[in-house]
């Protein structure tokens, strides 16, 4: 008896172990004129309580147009990583003094792999402020009349996210800028008016929700090309809206069915309910 209570207690305890989460998370990223993602990522852990192991992506994220990947990256550049200061201001990230708020760690070290570049943060039973400069290179796609960029952040992240944000810059403001976004999850997704920033935001995300962003835009502010293989030599504006047309209907008739469903499931609960009541007051 005693060894059944003790296998049943140890079981409630296995179930109630509380997985590590992020807290905060906040990735400002922006495109140069080159096509090079520069982002800047910090990330917030209450309890450090075991190592952390997240994972940045450059390439096989099974983006394509018409069959063909054109949006892998070329590598991953690590800028600056580090621990941040409990005082760090937000405001100031962008500016040069917030280096002054990071300072180098033994417990954060990073390796480059053939698709990622893993970053580890050893445990240490105390709040994390994790900073990460890097710059994805080389990911727009130069057509023959629009810019593309196509990117999936939070790409196979095995963490929940209490409070999640995510920024993404043009350059500069751009006539084209047609913003659209994919994933399982909802959030909260906005641009502004002068056509150059995305700001897309979540409150309780959960791990394997990947967000895909995809954004058209002028193709003269791809100045700089330095890779070939980034140009596709085809007229895709109206190929890329056609095919998030019909996402977008997809999606429409999605949810049009899962409300039909919930509806008949309802109606099916009282209908039930009704002859329940009946035939009691039949026995009655």
């Amino acid at each position: 008896m005693k060894k059944i209570l003790l296998s049943i207690m140890t079981f409630i305890l296995f179930i109630n172990v509380k997985a590590l989460e992020i807290d905060k998370m906040y990735i400002d990223s922006e495109l140069d004129i080159s096509g090079n993602l520069m982002v800047k990522e910090i990330i917030e852990i209450d309890n450090l309580d075991e190592d952390f192991n997240y994972k940045l992506y450059f390439k096989d994220m099974n983006l394509k147009l018409k069959g063909k990947n054109y949006y892998d990256g070329v590598n991953i550049k690590i800028n600056k990583i580090g621990l941040l200061n409990e005082d760090y201001d937000l405001n100031k990230l962008n500016n040069e003094e917030f280096d002054s708020y990071v300072k180098e760690s033994d417990n954060v070290t990073y390796n480059n792999n053939d698709n990622n570049v893993l970053i580890n943060v050893k445990k240490s039973g105390s709040k994390l402020y994790l900073y990460i400069d890097y710059t994805v290179l080389s990911l727009s796609v130069l057509h023959n009349d629009v810019s593309e960029f196509y990117y999936k952040y939070l790409c196979n992240l095995e963490y929940d996210i209490k409070e999640l944000k995510i920024i993404f810059k043009l350059p500069f403001s751009s006539n084209i800028f047609d913003v659209y976004a994919h994933s399982k999850m909802k959030a909260n997704i906005s641009k502004d008016d002068s056509n150059y920033l995305v700001i897309m935001q979540k409150k309780d995300y959960k791990k394997g929700n990947d967000l895909d962003l995809r954004v058209l835009y002028d193709s003269d502010l791809y100045a700089v090309i330095y890779n070939n293989d980034k140009k596709s030599n085809m007229d895709a504006y109206n190929i890329i809206k056609e095919i998030e047309d019909e996402r977008l209907n997809n999606t429409k008739m999605g949810n049009i069915f899962l409300y039909v469903l919930i509806a008949l499931m309802i109606i099916l609960v009282v209908i039930i309910l009704v002859f329940v009541i009946k035939y009691k007051r039949k026995r009655k």
